[in-house]
Parts: C-alpha cells; structure tokens; sequence
C-alpha cells in the first residue's frame, strides 16, 4: 500500500476540472496555474495531493500539490522500484526512457491504475 511520506507540499490555484485527478503529475499552465501533465515532455513541478479542485476557466480553485519528498503516484502502465518514472498522456506515472522530463524515481511498484511510492525529482531529464 503506497503511503505518503515527508514531503513538501505547495498551494496553487487551477482553472480545470481536476476532480478526477488525484495522485496525477502536475505541470504549470500559467504563473501560479496548475493543470494535469499530458506529455513525458511536459516540465513536471509534482503531483496532486488527494484533495484536487474543480475550477473553470472564470473561478480558480484551490489546489494542493507534493512537490518534493516521497508521494502518491496513480500509475499508468507497470512500474518497477528504481526506475525513472514520468508522465503518460493523462498525468499518470510510466517508466520513462532517455530524453524524457521526469517527476522521480520508483520507491514501490506496481500495475496500471494502481497508486505507487515515487521519490520526487521534479524538473530533471531522463539521460
């Protein structure tokens, strides 16, 4: 069972429907903006917490999200412990391969859908 571990968690604001999305990659849409990551080339700045909003594009929610230490991850496809991990199309975590951005490094495994441990390294490329 994945679990969160010390992590820093920052507050932003969304103007999406994210209700959704908890445990998916986050990358910035705009200063202060938050939206679900849709590539692994996206920039990842860290993951939604359980407690994601529902904004529109004229009332901006609330956000909370990881962006260091050790989070919840929604996993897209098998992910072994040690790999380098990044985003899918819908934010969910993939093991990533050379070039990629990625949002850190497997602590725990597991299948597609399934929530896993990932140690957070926001802002780095696979190599």
């Amino acid at each position: 069972m994945a679990t969160f571990g010390p992590s820093f968690i920052a507050s932003f604001a969304t103007n999406s429907d994210l209700s959704t999305m908890a445990y998916h990659i986050v990358k910035t849409s705009a200063p202060g903006i938050v939206t679900n990551c849709t590539a692994a080339t996206d920039v990842m700045i860290g993951v939604f917490t359980d407690g994601v909003g529902t904004g529109t594009a004229t009332r901006k929610a609330g956000v909370s999200v990881a962006i260091s230490g050790i989070a919840k991850i929604k996993a897209g496809a098998g992910v072994t412990i040690g790999s380098q991990v990044t985003s899918d199309g819908s934010g969910r975590a993939i093991h990533s391969v050379g070039g990629n951005s990625i949002i850190g490094r497997a602590l725990s495994a597991g299948g597609a859908n399934e929530i896993i441990e990932v140690l957070l390294i926001p802002g780095l490329k696979h190599v």
